[in-house]
């Protein structure tokens, strides 16, 4: 007789088009034949809603916005579905859905931790994160070494800490995606490139653009895509049309963020802000997007040097891009590199594994 099923539910703070919010989707449409998988958002409303819902029927929205009636609505649907574990995801989540599953007959708690900063948190939330670290959870997953050595330094316990690699929705290698880069004669007016941020203020976004205009190229058509935070008109207004050939864009689902990476000649990943992290980086190299990574950024992947660029040394961006044009062999080898040390290496099996056996031990640890 096969072993029973382990029941997990998963709390969401959120449905926004984020990658964290992605990465839970597709963390939950991988595991669900593992596990049996329940979704709670205490949200709503959100751009991935339907998506959640198309894959996940059973999910429940909570209308309720007072955090204390969202842990009592949480605490009795966790009471009635009786998990073996409950993951949460995002701080609101964490602390929210842990005290409801503690309140509900102290459920074993996994807790996600995915930013390597929390640069806006007042020292109260610090120390509340903190705290509530060494009570709730049994196990804390960080999505990478950088995640995992700032929680540490936030008083996280490093026995607790745990590193899993991201789970990605374009993790699938899209082979019949072709650079136009590999097929066409282009010359750099003729270039669509693309930079993701979630508010035009991110560090590095205004400095890689003004690396661009700076080098004195025919210029190319430029997508600057908004991810969240502020408006097309807003940014549009702060840039007070420094920028000729400058398009402000905002993406609102999933479909229309692929669609994008589909359509760029280059991504250009220059930020600290949404696209430092691992995400858009190994979106673009799935859909066969050739990518050019400021130095100036701490990712958590190996890029080689051939793609790096420098926004403090005039013509360091604008001489990569030529280089890109020019050689076509350049752009078949940095995605077959790429997709090679980045994609594979980090192994969907083994993640999934990794996942699964610490619900495993979440289950059976002693708290």
């Amino acid at each position: 007789m096969s072993a029973q099923k382990k029941r997990v539910l998963f709390v969401t703070s959120s449905l926004n088009l984020g990658g964290a919010e992605r990465q839970l989707l597709m963390l939950c449409l991988k595991l669900k034949n593992q596990v049996d998988v329940q979704i709670v958002s205490l949200e709503s409303e959100g751009p991935l809603k339907e998506k959640y819902l198309q894959a996940f029927p059973r999910m429940l929205l909570l209308k309720k916005k007072n955090p204390l009636r969202q842990m009592n609505s949480l605490r009795k649907i966790i009471r009635i579905s009786k998990p073996d574990v409950v993951i949460t995801w995002l701080y609101r989540a964490d602390l929210i859905g842990g005290l409801a599953a503690k309140l509900a007959g102290n459920i074993p708690v996994i807790w996600s931790a995915r930013n390597s900063a929390i640069p806006n948190f007042s020292i109260w939330k610090k120390f509340l994160l903190s705290f509530c670290s060494r009570i709730i959870p049994r196990i804390i997953v960080a999505n990478g070494s950088p995640a995992y050595e700032f929680h540490s330094s936030l008083g996280y316990q490093s026995h607790k800490l745990i590193v899993i690699p991201n789970l990605l929705a374009s993790w699938t290698l899209n082979t019949s995606s072709k650079s136009r880069l590999l097929v066409e004669n282009l010359d750099i007016e003729e270039l669509r490139i693309g930079i993701a941020a979630r508010q035009v203020s991110g560090k590095g976004i205004i400095e890689t653009i003004d690396t661009l205009y700076e080098g004195r190229l025919d210029l190319p058509t430029i997508d600057l895509t908004i991810i969240g935070q502020e408006s097309p008109e807003s940014v549009s207004w702060k840039l007070q049309g420094k920028y000729r050939g400058l398009t402000v864009i905002e993406l609102k689902s999933d479909e229309e963020l692929s669609r994008w990476f589909e359509g760029l000649d280059i991504y250009l990943m220059s930020s600290t802000a949404w696209e430092s992290q691992p995400n858009s980086l190994l979106e673009a190299i799935a859909i066969g997007c050739p990518v050019l990574v400021s130095s100036s950024i701490d990712i958590q992947l190996s890029v080689p040097d051939l793609f790096l660029f420098d926004s403090d040394v005039p013509n360091s961006l604008c001489m990569r891009i030529n280089n890109l044009i020019l050689k076509r062999n350049l752009v078949a080898h940095q995605i077959n590199l790429l997709q090679q040390t980045t994609l594979l290496n980090l192994g969907l099996e083994k993640v999934l594994l990794e996942w699964k056996s610490s619900i495993d031990r979440a289950a059976k640890i002693e708290f």
